[in-house]
């Protein structure tokens, strides 16, 4: 997955087996612990306000049944007298291999605090 490709992505893969004779039920919940923010240069309030930082935080493109929300910051955090407007961000998905060639986007848990 993403062998190649010209961007940055993190992608983590897991498989589920039934080995036994009878069909089972799966639940899972699974997710990032953090999304660091991009843009400007945050390196130090990455590491010194880093809860401050997710306030300035937001999830774009979200709603009931979203699939691929976009996650940014909504203005630089830099102290001037002019507001910059950051546009760049991270999307975040999941998804569920049906076979081997098909897949459906799974909606996103997030919490909007």
């Amino acid at each position: 997955v993403l062998p190649e490709e010209t961007f940055g992505a993190l992608v983590r893969r897991t498989n589920f087996t039934n080995t036994g004779n009878s069909p089972v039920t799966i639940s899972a919940l699974d997710g990032l612990a953090k999304l660091e923010p991009v843009g400007g240069k945050i390196d130090w309030a990455l590491k010194n306000m880093g809860r401050t930082l997710e306030g300035w935080m937001g999830v774009y493109q979200a709603g009931d049944g979203i699939t691929m929300p976009y996650y940014r910051m909504s203005t630089e955090t830099a102290d001037s007298a002019s507001v910059k407007i950051e546009l760049a961000g991270h999307y975040l998905l999941s998804f569920i291999e049906n076979s081997d060639t098909d897949a459906d986007l799974l909606p996103i848990i997030y919490d909007t605090n």
